[in-house]
């Protein structure tokens, strides 16, 4: 009677390991993806918030861009969004659509310009969009049929 492993036996044991090392990196990193993509989703809400609370305070103009697909751009101006000051500049790590920007907040706090900012290509996370209404800004799922942001209360 042998003591120990066959030759096949550990390739067999190796290759088990492979497999599931491999499914476990595979899961890691969609789960890290989906964390950058509501990361992103969040810190566009959070400047829209500041934005709108800045506006009233400071009574200026605010307007959010989308720059290229990774970048949105927040000026503050006294009268149009074409000569406003740039205040901040948000990079992301996923690429974003727009519809209907700039989105405008005035000197009351009141989003004159209403649109949205969603994730392109990203269906399967919780939120991917955010929506600026009238007053108040929410975090919600692109509904690509509708093209609509739809918001998640």
């Amino acid at each position: 009677m042998s003591k120990g492993f066959s030759l096949i036996e550990l390739l067999l044991v190796i290759a088990i390991l492979v497999v599931l090392s491999s499914v476990g990196i595979y899961g890691y990193y969609s789960y890290q993806h989906k964390l950058r993509v509501e990361g992103d989703v969040h810190r566009i809400y959070l400047a829209l918030k500041n934005m709108q609370i800045r506006a009233k305070l400071e009574k200026k103009l605010y307007c959010a861009y989308l720059q290229g697909n990774k970048t949105i751009s927040i000026n503050a101006t006294e009268t149009s969004c074409s000569y406003g000051t740039t205040v901040e500049t948000i990079n992301l790590h996923t690429e974003f659509n727009a519809t209907n920007t700039p989105i405008i907040v005035n000197q009351l706090g009141v989003f004159i310009r209403l649109g949205s900012f969603y994730a392109v290509n990203e269906p399967n996370v919780t939120v991917n969009c955010v929506k600026a209404s009238t007053f108040r800004i929410c975090e919600g799922h692109w509904d690509e049929n509708q093209k609509e942001c739809v918001c998640i209360y």
